[in-house]
């Protein structure tokens, strides 16, 4: 799998920056992109992930007479998720006012940016620091409906402007959740249940994007979007379960008014809200793509080690990444119960547990689909021993390490990156 290739057609020059992102579809991304490619007001930054001939030709087709095209960006694969953290990434060091995910089925209509900057010119006057915008608004997303605009609640990647605080908030928390935990936060922020409202139940996994606004509003900033929506899913799979609210009416009844000053949040000190807790034990679980991690080296400073055949792969409601591959894991153990998040695809895989002399050995079955949170050590030894878990039979995809919050600093990078991991 190679690097993404990079086309420039010409400076920048706007205040806006819009990264939009497509994957084949090619007559949604006709209609989706004809609001955006000759916008005066934008730079327009195009990352493809096609793997058609006609989605890979069609960006050269669009692009030579787009007026507001900056760059293309080709081969951008992997997953939505590494889309986004791709162009979040490769933008986040520009001086933009805003960079806006747009997915290529969100199709914006007139008026769309000023919307936008309406609402957040308002949120502002009341006294909120606003994090982002949007201006794709369902009714089950609504935080709290307000004079002439709205609090978001799940913006979702695809509509969203990001300011370059919130860029950083999100590069450094990107990870999944269960519904459950969307519910506690804004339980805690905001003192109500909005289980009634969301689209979701709380058992259910939730992707990377449900957890954007979740981190905004726990770093002190809130997300705005219009009364109504500018913005039109065009493909109809994927707002079955959502209203978009085309007129104020629409809105849910419980949502208006319930939050229109800042310190009707209460925004408490999380220091591990960025790592998940582990689906199966009570230890938090730092993602495999938030680990000092290496593949097939021998650098020191890595708490963790994989050699054998391993490759990236987007797991979009867990993680969302994971190392999957066959070989060995070799984990330094800081700290009691240390444990290995690991999921079995199609067909189970055959686990041998043992430290790094290769004492101790523990054979483990891992059944096909499955998860299972492995301990590497059972005692409350704080010394800096090893644990080696091979792959001896199957495939098996590392989710992530797993370990109690008083430890967990030993193995957490600063920045959430996916770039470490092999393609």
């Amino acid at each position: 799998m190679s690097d993404p290739e990079i086309l420039c057609y010409r400076p920048p020059r706007a205040r806006i920056a819009v990264a939009y992102s497509t994957k084949d579809r090619t007559e949604l991304t006709r209609r989706s992109v004809a609001p955006l490619i000759n916008d005066p007001d934008i730079d327009l930054y195009w990352f493809d992930g096609s793997a058609t001939e006609a989605g890979q030709q069609l960006p050269f087709a669009l692009c030579e007479a787009s007026a507001a095209i900056c760059e293309l960006h080709r081969n951008v694969v992997g997953g939505p998720d590494c889309a986004i953290l791709y162009a979040l990434q490769t933008l986040r060091a520009t001086p933009y006012e805003y960079i806006i995910l747009v997915e290529n089925d969100v199709l914006l209509a007139d008026g769309w940016l000023a919307g936008l900057r309406a609402s957040a010119a308002l949120a502002v006057l009341q006294g909120f620091r606003v994090g982002a915008a949007t201006v794709r608004v369902f009714a089950e997303r609504v935080l709290s409906v307000n004079d002439g605009y709205c609090l978001m609640m799940n913006s979702g990647a695809g509509c969203i402007a990001l300011a370059p605080p919130a860029i950083d908030i999100l590069l450094a928390n990107y990870r999944t959740l269960n519904g459950a935990e969307f519910i506690r936060h804004f339980q805690s922020l905001t003192g109500m249940d909005v289980s009634g409202t969301v689209e979701f139940t709380p058992a259910d996994r939730l992707s990377v994007d449900f957890i954007f606004d979740v981190m905004l509003y726990l770093h002190g900033y809130v997300v705005t979007a219009p009364i109504v929506s500018f913005a039109a899913m065009i493909d109809d799979e994927r707002r079955r379960t959502v209203t978009e609210v085309a007129a104020p009416r629409q809105h849910l009844p419980q949502t208006r008014g319930l939050i229109t000053r800042p310190d009707q949040l209460r925004h408490t000190p999380l220091p591990f809200c960025r790592f998940q807790k582990s689906p199966l034990s009570d230890r938090l679980l730092i993602g495999c793509h938030q680990l000092l991690i290496s593949v097939n080296t021998r650098e020191k400073a890595a708490r963790v080690r994989a050699d054998g055949g391993w490759r990236r792969k987007w797991i979009q409601g867990m993680g969302p990444f994971a190392l999957a591959g066959s070989g060995e894991i070799s984990v330094t153990l800081y700290g009691p119960q240390t444990g290995l998040l690991l999921y079995a695809g199609g067909e189970p895989v055959q686990l041998l547990l043992t430290k790094a002399d290769g004492s101790m050995p523990r054979a483990v079955t891992l059944q096909a689909n499955t998860l299972a949170d492995i301990v590497l050590s059972e005692d409350d030894e704080t010394g800096r021993n090893s644990a080696v878990l091979s792959i001896t039979a199957g495939e098996a995809h590392l989710l992530g390490l797993t370990a109690h919050a008083g430890v967990i600093s030993e193995y957490a990078n600063h920045h959430a990156t996916v770039k470490h991991l092999p393609a």
